[in-house]
C-alpha cells in the first residue's frame, strides 16, 4: 500500500469514529414549545424526530415531565398519561411501571408530535412557593429504568401557588435547671409531745377538834365522891372523804406513805391528850385527899 493510500485510509477511519457518534446524537431531537399555564398546570407541545426501530424497541416510547428550580437539579411534579391519569415524578421507575403507567406514543416514520400535560406538586419539598421553574421532558424506551441520553430543551413557567403558612406550635422547652448538690441535712430530733400531767387532788388533812377540858376548882368539888369530870370527849376527827380516798386516778398511785404518817400523827396526838388529862385527874385526886387530911377549923 502506497503512502498516499495509507493516509487516505487513516483519514477515513478518523472521519468514521469522529463523525458517527455526533451523527447519531444529531438524529434524535426532543423539542418543547408553546407552553400554556393554567394555575399550576402546564400544557406543552412536544415534537420528536430522528427515531429508529432501536429507539423504541417495544414499538412505543414513553415520556415523563418534570419541574425543577433554576439553581437545583431536584425534580418534582405530575405527568398525565394517555389515559388521563396522573403519576408523580419517579427518578428510578421499574420497567413494568414505565410500560403500564407512563405517557406513551408510537412514532411514525421516526417522528411524533403531540401535547403533553404536566402540573405542579406543591406538597413536594422541592417546591419553594411562587416563582419561576423549568419544565423538562425525558424519554424512556421501557427496556431500562433510566431515561435516554437526549434531553429536551427547558421551558420557563411561573407558578403562583402560595404555600399555606403553618402556625407554629410552641413546644415548651424543658428548662435546664442545675441540680444543686444536696447538702447533708441534720436529722431533726423528734420532740415528744408533752402529755398533760394529771392534776393531783390534794388530800384534805383531818382537823382535830379542840377538846374542852374542865378547869378543876376547889369550890366545885367538895368531896371525893363528888361527880368527876365527864369523860373526855374527843371530837370527831375528820377523816379523808371516802370519795377522795376511794377514787383512784388511773395515772396516780395512792399516797400510802402519807396516809401512814398521817395516821401515826393522829394516834400520837390522841395518846398525848389522854396522858395529859390522866395526869390532871391524878393531880386532882391527890389534892382532894390532902384536903380531907387537913384538920378543920372546928376541930381545933
Amino acid at each position: 500500500m502506497t503512502k498516499t493510500a495509507k493516509i487516505c485510509f487513516a483519514f477515513a477511519l478518523l472521519l468514521l469514529f469522529a463523525l458517527f457518534p455526533g451523527k447519531v446524537r444529531a438524529e434524535i431531537s426532543l423539542i418543547l414549545s408553546n407552553p400554556e399555564v393554567t394555575d399550576d398546570q402546564v400544557t406543552v407541545d412536544v415534537a420528536i424526530s430522528g427515531l429508529t426501530s432501536s429507539s423504541c424497541p417495544n414499538t412505543a416510547c414513553f415520556l415523563q415531565a418534570m419541574f425543577t428550580s433554576k439553581d437545583t437539579t431536584r425534580y418534582f411534579g405530575f405527568t398525565q398519561n394517555s389515559g388521563g391519569s396522573w403519576y408523580e415524578y419517579n427518578s428510578e421507575p421499574s420497567k413494568d411501571y414505565i410500560k403500564s403507567t407512563f405517557f406513551s406514543f408510537t412514532p411514525i416514520e421516526g417522528s411524533w408530535s403531540g401535547k403533553l400535560v404536566a402540573k405542579n406538586n406543591p406538597n413536594d419539598s422541592n417546591y419553594k412557593g411562587p416563582g419561576d421553574y423549568l419544565l423538562r421532558v425525558k424519554r424512556y424506551t421501557g427496556n431500562a429504568t433510566s431515561s435516554t441520553s437526549e434531553s429536551s430543551n427547558d421551558i420557563t413557567v411561573n407558578f403562583t401557588y402560595i404555600l399555606p403558612t403553618a402556625t407554629p406550635t410552641e413546644t415548651p422547652q424543658p428548662t435546664t435547671t442545675a441540680t444543686p448538690t444536696p447538702s447533708p441535712t441534720a436529722t431533726p430530733t423528734k420532740t415528744p409531745t408533752p402529755t398533760a400531767a394529771p392534776t393531783k387532788t390534794p388530800t384534805p388533812k383531818p382537823s382535830p377538834t379542840v377538846l374542852a377540858s374542865p378547869s378543876p376548882s376547889s369550890d366545885s368539888y367538895e368531896t371525893l365522891g363528888a361527880d368527876t369530870p365527864s369523860v373526855l370527849e374527843i371530837g370527831n376527827i375528820t377523816s379523808p372523804s371516802p370519795e377522795v380516798l376511794g377514787t383512784k386516778d388511773t395515772k396516780e398511785k395512792f399516797p400510802w406513805m402519807a396516809s401512814v404518817f398521817l395516821l401515826g400523827g393522829v394516834v400520837s396526838l390522841v395518846f398525848a391528850f389522854l396522858s395529859f388529862f390522866k395526869g390532871r385527874k391524878l393531880s386532882y385526886n391527890n389534892q382532894s385527899e390532902n384536903k380531907e387530911r387537913l384538920p378543920s377549923n372546928e376541930d381545933t
